[in-house]
Formats: C-alpha cells, sequence, structure tokens
C-alpha cells in the first residue's frame, strides 16, 4: 500500500510539474506568430506594402492608407491562384507611380517606382511562404448599379468586370432607368466565384408607371443570397438557391406593386468554368470569346416573342412587331397577355416552376467573357430574314461583326462601346432591312455587364 501510495504521489508530482511547465510556456506560445500571422502584420504596418496591395487590387493608390485585413486576403487569395501572372500585373499597375511633388519622369519619381519593385518581389516571397488556407478569407469587389436617372458605368478593374446602365430618350429628366445590374466576385478558400444580375423593370403604383421599383428590388434581394451562395459547395446546390430567389423575389415584388409590372431576371452564379444561371423574360446571357476570330453564342432562351421565333423557327414581321410592343415580364405580378393586349388582371405567382430551358448549368470554357444584357441593347441587332419572315431573333451574327470591329481590351471597352452602339441605333426610327436581316427599332432602357470568365 505505501509502494503503491509513493507510485501513486511521484505520478501526481510528475503531472503537477508538466503542468506548471505548461502554464509558463503557454502565454510564449501564444505570443509566436504563424508565417501567414507574422507576414500580415509585416505587410499592414509597411506604407509601401500597403501601396502595392492596394494598386494589387485594383484601388486608388491614395487608398492604402486605410487599407484592411479583408484587402490583404484578397491579395494574397488571387496571388495564389496565379503567382507569375499576378505579380507582372501588379508591378505593371505600379507604373504610373511617382514622388509627390516630382514629374513622373524624374529621377525620384523613377527611383521611388523600383523601390515599388524590389518590395513587390520581396512581397510576393514572403507570400511563397504562407499557407492560404480557411483563415485566408477575401470577399470580393462589388458592382451596383440600380435606378440610374441618366448613364452610369462602373468598372472593377483588379477583377475585370463592368456595367454600363442608361434610360432611353423621356421627356421628363427626372425618370430613372429600370434596368438594374449587380455584380459581386467572392473568394472562399482559395476559389474565386462570381454573382451577376442583369434586370429590366417595369411596375405600376397607384396609376403611375415607375420602372425602377421592381428591378430595384429584385437587386436589393439578390444581395442577400450572396451569403448563402458563399457557403454552396455545388452548383446543383445553387440552382436550387436561384429557385428560392425566384420565388422570393416572385412574392416581394409582387406584394410591392398594385397594378401591373415586373422584372426580367439574368442571373448567374460563376464556379471556376461553370456557370448555373437563371433566365426570367428577355434578358440575355451572351458568351464571347475574343481568341483568334470573334466566337459568339447566346448562352440563354428568351421568353416573349423572341422566345417564340427561338421555339417556332419563324414569325411574320407583322406579328413581330405587334408582339414586340408590349412587355413580357414575369418575375412579380404582370400583366398578361391575351391576343395581343394586356388583360388587365393581375397574375400573382405564389411559386415558380423552373426548369429547362430557363434554368441550368453551362460549361463555359470556351469562352473569356461573359455579356449578360438587356433588351435595351439587343433588339437593335440586326435579324435573320427570309421573305416576310424573322427566323433568328438570336442577334448572334450581328453581335459578332460588331464586335469584331472592336480593338481588344477592358470589359469596361466592350460595355461603353455596345451602349454607344444602342444608343445611337435608338436614333433610327425607321425600319432597316436588307435582303437578308432587318432591324426594328425600339428604344428601351440600357443594362449591360460584361465580365471576364
Amino acid at each position: 500500500m505505501t509502494r503503491l501510495s509513493n507510485a501513486l504521489r511521484a505520478s501526481l508530482l510528475e503531472h503537477k510539474e508538466l503542468l506548471e511547465s505548461w502554464e509558463k510556456k503557454e502565454p510564449e506560445a501564444a505570443n509566436v506568430q504563424r508565417p501567414e500571422e507574422r507576414v500580415v502584420s509585416r505587410a499592414l504596418e509597411d506604407i509601401q506594402f500597403r501601396g502595392i496591395i492596394t494598386r494589387g487590387i485594383g484601388k486608388e493608390f491614395w487608398e492604402r492608407i486605410k487599407l484592411s485585413k479583408k484587402d490583404f486576403d484578397r491579395f494574397a487569395l488571387i496571388y495564389k491562384m496565379n503567382p507569375s501572372k499576378f505579380r507582372v500585373e501588379v508591378r505593371r499597375r505600379l507604373i504610373p507611380v511617382m514622388k509627390r511633388g516630382y514629374d513622373w519622369e524624374s529621377t525620384q519619381s523613377r527611383r521611388l517606382r523600383r523601390e515599388y519593385m524590389t518590395k513587390t518581389d520581396h512581397l510576393c516571397e514572403l507570400l511563397d511562404q504562407c499557407d492560404i488556407n480557411d483563415d485566408f478569407f477575401a470577399d470580393g469587389a462589388l458592382i451596383e448599379i440600380a435606378g440610374s436617372v441618366d448613364k452610369t458605368s462602373e468598372y472593377l478593374e483588379f477583377c475585370s468586370a463592368a456595367a454600363v446602365v442608361d434610360k432611353k430618350p423621356r421627356k421628363r429628366k427626372e425618370d430613372a432607368s429600370g434596368d438594374a445590374v449587380f455584380f459581386q466576385e467572392l473568394f472562399q478558400r482559395g476559389k474565386r466565384s462570381a454573382i451577376f444580375g442583369v434586370f429590366d423593370g417595369l411596375a405600376e403604383r397607384d396609376g403611375k408607371i415607375s420602372d425602377r421599383s421592381a428591378s430595384s428590388l429584385a437587386i436589393r434581394l439578390i444581395r442577400d443570397y450572396t451569403e448563402k451562395i458563399r457557403n454552396t459547395q455545388s452548383l446543383e446546390e445553387i440552382t436550387d438557391l436561384l429557385v428560392k430567389y425566384a420565388n422570393e423575389a416572385d412574392a416581394t415584388i409582387s406584394e410591392s406593386t398594385d397594378g401591373m409590372g415586373g422584372t426580367t431576371a439574368s442571373v448567374g452564379i460563376l464556379m471556376g468554368k461553370r456557370l448555373a444561371y437563371m433566365n426570367i423574360g428577355d434578358s440575355r446571357i451572351y458568351g464571347v470569346s475574343m481568341n483568334g476570330d470573334v466566337k459568339v453564342d447566346k448562352l440563354t432562351v428568351d421568353d416573349g416573342v423572341s422566345g417564340v421565333v427561338e421555339r417556332s423557327g419563324s414569325l411574320n414581321i407583322q406579328d413581330f412587331w405587334r408582339e414586340a410592343s408590349y412587355p413580357y415580364l414575369f418575375l412579380g405580378s404582370f400583366s398578361q397577355k391575351i391576343h395581343g393586349k394586356y388583360g388587365g388582371k393581375r397574375v400573382l405567382h405564389p411559386s415558380f416552376v423552373l426548369k429547362s430551358p430557363n434554368i441550368g448549368i453551362i460549361d463555359v470554357s470556351n469562352y473569356d467573357m461573359l455579356l449578360s444584357v438587356t433588351d435595351g441593347f439587343w433588339r437593335h441587332l440586326p435579324f435573320a430574314l427570309k421573305g416576310e419572315r424573322i427566323t433568328d431573333t438570336s442577334g448572334v451574327k450581328g453581335l459578332t461583326e460588331l464586335l469584331s470591329t472592336f480593338s481588344k481590351g477592358s470589359p469596361l471597352a466592350f460595355a461603353e462601346s455596345l451602349h454607344d452602339y444602342a444608343k445611337k441605333s435608338m436614333s433610327v426610327s425607321k425600319i432597316k432591312r436588307t435582303r437578308n436581316s432587318i432591324i426594328i427599332p425600339s428604344p428601351g432602357d440600357i443594362g449591360i455587364l460584361a465580365m471576364s470568365v
């Protein structure tokens, strides 16, 4: 019994000594930073590192003073995706930097740029030592345009996305555009994804037409879904979220609209080279390849009169002209068309039964850019004609020829050029017809989103 007690006492004493030793070392261990944490601290304390990170994520140079850890996280994640390419891109963006009070060509400015180039290599070498994992999470860049009174454009340099929204010619300057555009780039666990939406709205409230209300509600709701999408692992799960979004948007818009109204919705979630989409109404998504000869494909199928042409193969010009005069809106309450005229009834959709081709998953690995546009743009493209019947309203041929005239550039350059084309076409009031094509002018609000894949 005594030996056992001594053995037990010795064992307890050993455990006590180990515990005291561990307690003494714990504060020291808590102060030991992992390589990732040391790099973060060092980068945010060095003004030149801050400048490099700021330019790397596409912000203005002066914004380095308010850089956050989330900005560093984003820089680190993108660097890890393609280190050599990103390093070259960051160095290119630092070229305009100049020393305050000196000309760009001055010796002082050139010396400063050399310092920044050297520091860029140093920062990248530090990042090479880091394990970018779940501790490095970065939210992406955001474009959001809704209810613009006049033309508005926004561009995200880093993730290469641009949006343009404009209103059709109106007598009342205070009228806002009914089109709205949303883009959000997301990063999680080293993977990039993007969610976007293009909407063309029309709503009646108290007997007055308000174009912006329905699309503004749709764009507000899609923001709420970004968090859900960010926590979703597969595109198959995302299609379920798109259905839930459609139902919620429909109910919300219906409840807020006294009369007819609604909005089109071209919504996509890009994960790598695969796109989950939902397309309701006659807004569209195109896939574009600019490598070598320009190649354009229409990735979604329209509802409305253009959809009739796609499904049936052709439609008489006069029937197309008559039907195209009426909006064809789905999300929210809308005016049901009966024999080409408004039925005057408010139609509510408590639930959507979405199925192909209105929802699906597409491989976009053959494209380097996606274009999502409202009918304010695509209706000004030439349609294929055979005799007195329109046989193709996709606009693929016309858009291919149009893009072929553009020099390669940023999505902003493409979006602005497409906007200029549509705006110029609006000034033409007569039908322009050739032997094999026809352009039927149809002024409408313009919504354009161009994004790199």
